[in-house]
């Protein structure tokens, strides 16, 4: 549990470095490649409330299993991306 909620952070610092490489080999431009990290951000702050009554209904096991899961497949589909939208 404690390196899945390290994840969230080092995913960020992730993004934010390597911001510029994605937006040039995706050829996207600054102003759109910033978006990419708000729209993390803002995911991430709607999105913890949400979870945590999900906790409450589900289970923690069972909801951080999935997450991670997600999480994983949204990596690689991210990975295979032909553009940034």
């Amino acid at each position: 549990m404690l390196l899945g909620s390290v994840l969230n952070p080092v995913n960020s610092t992730i993004i934010a470095v390597a911001l510029v490489p994605i937006g040039r080999a995706l050829g996207a431009p600054a102003s759109q490649t910033a978006w990419l990290v708000s729209a993390l951000y803002l995911a991430t702050a709607l999105g913890q409330p949400v979870v945590g009554r999900l906790i409450d209904v589900f289970g923690p096991r069972r909801l951080f299993l999935l997450g991670t899961g997600l999480v994983g497949v949204a990596g690689v589909v991210g990975a295979l991306a032909p553009g940034l939208g």
